[in-house]
């Protein structure tokens, strides 16, 4: 409910980016392995959502 809200809201088509927000977060020195390991899944749950 809160995902489908937000994407109501904003301007534009912001999962047209997905693919590169994910890009950016791997690049994160921040994150660890697993964190990296489970972007790709956590972009999925958005994609199969909407």
């Amino acid at each position: 409910m809160l995902l489908n809200a937000f994407l109501d809201r904003v301007g534009g088509d912001p999962l047209s980016v997905l693919d590169q927000a994910v890009t950016m977060r791997r690049a994160d020195p921040a994150l660890n392995q697993r964190e990296v390991e489970r972007l790709d899944a956590a972009a999925g749950l958005i994609t199969r959502h909407r």
